[in-house]
């Protein structure tokens, strides 16, 4: 009779360390990646775009940060990705910071 609370014990244990496992392997992580070569090279310096891009805005469950991005005209996107407005060839943008995220 005194193994049962064991066994019990043992099973939440062992769920509480799988859930915490797949926490922190799938969790999504964000490393600045400002100071790495190449992004000092061209951060904080006006960038002149060499062909027309996309300001989109992003769907909310797959932004982390900012929820707007730049992809080029021809890329396939989801019809709920809408977009906000056409950057030209030529129109200068300036990168402030450069982040890795991985998940």
């Amino acid at each position: 009779m005194k193994s049962k609370p064991v066994v019990v014990i043992t099973f939440f244990v062992f769920l509480v360390l799988v859930i915490g496992y797949f926490y922190f392997v799938l969790r999504t992580r964000a490393q600045d990646v400002s100071d790495q070569a190449p992004f000092p090279t061209f951060l904080n310096q006006k960038l002149a775009l060499e062909r027309d891009v996309l300001l989109v805005k992003n769907l909310e469950s797959f932004s982390y940060e900012h929820i707007y991005m730049i992809v080029e005209v021809d890329t396939d996107r989801h019809e709920s990705i809408t977009v906000e407005k056409v950057l030209e060839t030529g129109t200068e943008i300036i990168f402030t910071n450069a982040k890795i995220f991985t998940n």
